[in-house]
């Protein structure tokens, strides 16, 4: 870690050598600097980068990684391949500055070295400059963006198209159970309606047998309970009278007449199956006879 007290870097001498010109991103340099100066100046706000001066007098710019910290700063530097092109003295210096340039800060110049290599191939195309990096960050951003948005609209369609399947599924699974259900109800209702007409129907013959059911209108006069008592009754009255016209049948009046003299009823035959008597009074009265015996 370098330590920047004020403006000076103190820098160890193993810190010193940030690598070879074979090497590419394999050195990390962590800059640790105050939040506040000594002139209660913030430097949170500041967007921090590293100047370079290569030996052959070339100059590059690099961005450095902030992390804000309750009473620091870290500044971290990742030591890409081309800065390490141009072997030897490399001098640095970190500079900062807000959005708008009104706040600028920066370090005095530290010195830090680049070493050479045996047979190192020859890639050097020349430093980016700020500006390319930015824009080799936002392209590589940028491809990582897409990338992961194209996986992500892919997830998306595979999502949507499970979830028009499970509600596809729902729905086909509703219309079962509903479909179920009816078939159900009309198997119910096809009982139910069998059941009901069977017991209108033995209600409807109870009411036509022995009525009392209440069904229908004079059923208790209308029925066979109410013929068969009818008929029962003409019967036993057609047999009384039958009985009766067999007893008038075998009946034979007898023959009266008048005394003119005594005025008395006088009886010239006998009669069969009625008695006629007078009483005291001499009032006529009569009584049937079957078998002998009157009735």
């Amino acid at each position: 870690m370098i330590i920047l007290k004020g403006r000076q870097m103190l820098i160890t001498n193993l810190e010193r050598y940030i690598g070879t010109t074979y090497d590419n991103n394999t050195e990390i340099r962590t800059f640790f600097l105050d939040r506040v100066t000594v002139n209660n100046v913030d430097l949170a706000a500041l967007s921090f980068r590293l100047d370079l001066e290569y030996e052959n007098g070339s100059k590059d710019t690099v961005i450095l990684e902030k992390e804000i910290q309750e009473d620091t700063v870290l500044l971290t530097w990742t030591i890409s391949k081309n800065v390490l092109q141009v072997p030897g003295t490399v001098f640095i210096n970190i500079r900062g500055t807000d959005s708008q340039g009104t706040v600028k800060w920066a370090s005095f110049k530290a010195a830090m070295y680049v070493e050479d290599t045996i047979n190192t191939p020859g890639t050097y195309t020349g430093s980016l400059s700020e500006l390319e990096q930015l824009e080799q960050r936002i392209d590589q951003k940028t491809e990582t963006l897409d990338a992961n948005e194209s996986q992500r609209q892919e997830n998306e369609t595979l999502r949507q198209q499970n979830e028009e399947a499970r509600k596809q599924n729902e729905l086909d699974r509703q219309q079962a159970e509903i479909a179920r259900d009816n078939k159900t109800d009309q198997v119910i209702q096809t009982f139910g309606d069998a059941i009901q007409e069977a017991k209108d129907a033995a209600k409807l013959s109870e009411s036509w047998a022995i009525g009392g059911t209440q069904s229908r209108q004079g059923e208790d006069e209308n029925n066979s309970k109410y013929y068969s008592s009818r008929s029962k009754a003409e019967a036993e009255r057609a047999a009384r009278a039958a009985e009766q016209a067999e007893t008038y049948a075998s009946i034979i009046p007898p023959k009266f007449h008048i005394d003119t003299d005594t005025m008395e009823l006088i009886q010239d035959s006998q009669a069969e199956g009625i008695v006629f008597s007078l009483d005291e009074n001499k009032i006529l009265s009569y009584e049937y006879l079957v078998g002998g015996e009157k009735v």
